[in-house]
């Protein structure tokens, strides 16, 4: 049978077709950064990821074989305001949970996970979220809007969806005092800098049923 290779799939993967119905984990890309504060460059993050990926080799040692599994979207490259693209990664996300696919959200920035999290959180009753970040993201809203990536973690915790914050460094006045009313136990990146207790005490304030964010400036 005939193969193809697309350029932009993660790994580099060379696709038999039809593959979609095979794949276990579906890659979103989501070019995106509409609330961008600082550095731009965050809507280049997706394809820059799948050509690092590239070099990645595709044996897994845990596993013992060559994973290939991974089907690659085209994702979403929608302009605009945070609600309108936050709505189509819900939708593109619902969309692949039903289809039984796992899946992973490649930003662009940080608000793209509220859609995500929307999404898992049909699904998961007992849904728990560990983002690695070095701020806590737990504005109200944030020059205007309560969908900006500086907000990610306050609209999380508006759907009751619990979640241990490692990494964090940095935030205001009106975060820390959400954090003391709330009871938050962030695991603040002083803390954990050498001190390899607190992997434990993470864990175990998770459910068995995880969404992972990653935010570059928490690594």
């Amino acid at each position: 049978s005939s193969k193809k290779r697309i350029p932009d799939n993660f790994l580099g993967l060379d696709i038999e077709y039809p593959a979609y119905e095979d794949a276990k984990v579906v890659v979103i890309p989501v070019a995106y950064e509409g609330t961008v504060t600082y550095g731009k460059g965050a809507a280049k993050g997706p394809k820059a990821i799948i050509d690092a990926s590239k070099h990645v080799e595709t044996y897994d040692r845990e596993l013992g074989k060559n994973i290939f599994d991974i089907f690659t979207l085209e994702g979403i490259t929608k302009k605009g305001a945070p609600e309108d693209v936050i709505n189509e990664v819900y939708n593109a996300v619902k969309k692949e949970i039903t289809n039984n696919k796992s899946v992973v959200v490649l930003g662009g920035e940080h608000s793209v996970t509220i859609g995500a999290v929307k999404a898992f959180k049909e699904k998961f009753y007992d849904l728990s979220v560990l983002q690695i970040d070095a701020h806590s993201d737990l504005r109200q809203e944030y020059e205007e809007s309560k969908y900006s990536h500086a907000c990610v973690m306050r609209r999380i915790f508006d759907m009751n969806v619990p979640f241990v914050q490692v990494g964090i460094r940095s935030f205001c006045d009106e975060e820390a005092d959400f954090i003391k009313k709330n009871k938050l136990k962030p695991f603040y990146a002083d803390n954990i800098y050498d001190d390899e207790q607190w992997m434990d005490d993470a864990i175990s304030r998770l459910s068995d049923n995880v969404y992972l964010t990653f935010d570059l400036d928490g690594l």
